[in-house]
């Protein structure tokens, strides 16, 4: 009668034991399986939203009216204008489908005599992504610029 008594307890130490390193490797094991699932759906879900974007722009029913605002200083002109901005644009066109222009730059898209501030935010508007094209070039009073410019966007 002990020996069943201990055989018994005995074997409900074993279960706890084995229990005991299981359960979290379980618990983790289907914890890291969910945080993968959740990925793969972001992913997916992220895949479908840029394939509806592109549809959208090729069918002309996009909400802006550029895909982005490529902002840069008048001393980086020349290479922006030249460079930067037709392979952006003719890659973007490639990637939709479309022909239209879908980068603005305030060298094209700017109206004259309007204020730089507010043609910069109503360009800023009109797209979806905005890309600032920066350089390490120092020059006298930026800072200052760029600061006014920063409260008025977020006003």
């Amino acid at each position: 009668m002990l020996w069943k008594k201990t055989n018994a307890y005995c074997r409900v130490q074993n279960i706890k034991r084995i229990l005991a390193i299981c359960l979290p490797i379980v618990f983790v094991s289907l914890l890291i399986g969910f945080l993968i699932f959740l990925k793969i759906q972001s992913t997916r879900r992220r895949k479908r939203e840029r394939k509806n974007i592109r549809s959208q722009i090729e069918l002309g029913e996009f909400s802006k009216k550029f895909a982005a605002f490529l902002s840069f200083s008048s001393d980086d002109a020349e290479l922006v204008v030249n460079t930067i901005l037709p392979k952006l644009n003719s890659e973007l066109q490639l990637k939709t489908g479309t022909n239209r222009v879908l980068v603005c730059s305030g060298d094209r898209h700017f109206r004259p005599g309007y204020a730089l501030g507010e043609e910069i935010i109503r360009c800023i508007e009109d797209s979806a992504v905005i890309i600032l094209a920066v350089s390490s070039a120092k020059r006298n009073g930026a800072g200052k610029k760029c600061r006014k410019l920063t409260i008025k966007i977020n006003q």
